[in-house]
């Protein structure tokens, strides 16, 4: 499995290096192909690869992303659930590429392909090289800036692009044992607490921010307070939402507040 971002077109002369560099990717695909036919993967090995990862607490807690949309709460598994039962499972193909650049965007291509079957989806989309922010747009012009924005939005529909592609009982049981795998934690809840205000700050929310959202006293947080905080600040680091849109209402209201809720 690949998932690296590779440019396979360019301006002026890049034509031609990208018809050479899609040549190689259709004859390195066709190449995997052969070897999965030749060693398909053992369904139940793969599970059981699956659920050994997702008792590692290190993915367990970065394994699904919640946010905020018309109300409800959006729950899914994140990229890194995506990347590891894509390795996992075995013989899937993925990766995100440039089709395109100019000076103002980029035209890119997030794909996963199951080697075995043939089943493949993609999603081909157009990057803005500029940042939203509540003041409005502004143009990027950092190559670092600008590859960031595009391995972020790439990421995003990569994930989909893979778990398209992975049995729907699979990832079921992959997330339901994610779950165990959180409830079973062993360390104080006052350590958890410590480590989720530690994290939410780095991305600048601040405890206040987190006592309005939970309606309570951080010190008076739960174990489900802090599953559910983790998954928002995994789909703020991973770009499916941001600290705007999840802690805009608290970060309204913080200044009529004098104590959190009990």
């Amino acid at each position: 499995m690949s998932n690296e971002l590779s440019t396979t077109a360019n301006q002026g002369t890049g034509g031609a290096l990208a018809n050479a560099v899609a040549s190689r990717e259709i004859a390195e695909i066709q190449g995997a192909m052969t070897m999965a036919k030749r060693f398909p993967r053992n369904e139940s090995e793969a599970l059981d690869k699956i659920i050994a990862a997702c008792k590692r607490k290190g993915l367990a807690e970065v394994a699904q992303y919640q946010y905020a949309r018309g109300g409800k709460d959006i729950v899914g598994p994140s990229i890194r659930m995506a990347e590891t039962l894509a390795r996992c499972w075995g013989n899937v193909h993925s990766g995100i590429r440039e089709l395109e650049t100019t000076a103002t965007h980029t035209v890119v291509e997030s794909y996963a392909i199951d080697l075995e079957t043939n089943n493949r989806n993609s999603k081909i989309f157009t990057v803005k090289h500029e940042r939203q922010t509540k003041n409005g747009a502004y143009a990027l012009t950092d190559n670092r800036d600008i590859y960031e924005l595009i391995a972020n939005n790439g990421s995003r529909r990569l994930r989909a692009c893979i778990l398209s592609v992975i049995p729907g009982d699979i990832i079921d049981a992959a997330i339901a044992q994610c779950d165990a795998t959180m409830n079973a934690s062993t360390d104080p809840l006052v350590k958890r607490i410590e480590m989720v205000i530690a994290k939410f700050a780095e991305i600048g929310v601040t405890t206040a921010m987190l006592e309005a959202r939970i309606q309570r006293n951080v010190t008076a947080m739960t174990s489900q307070h802090i599953t559910t905080l983790g998954k928002v600040y995994v789909a703020i680091k991973d770009g499916i939402t941001s600290v705007a849109k999840e802690f805009q209402a608290t970060q309204e209201t913080n200044g009529n507040r004098s104590e959190p809720l009990a």
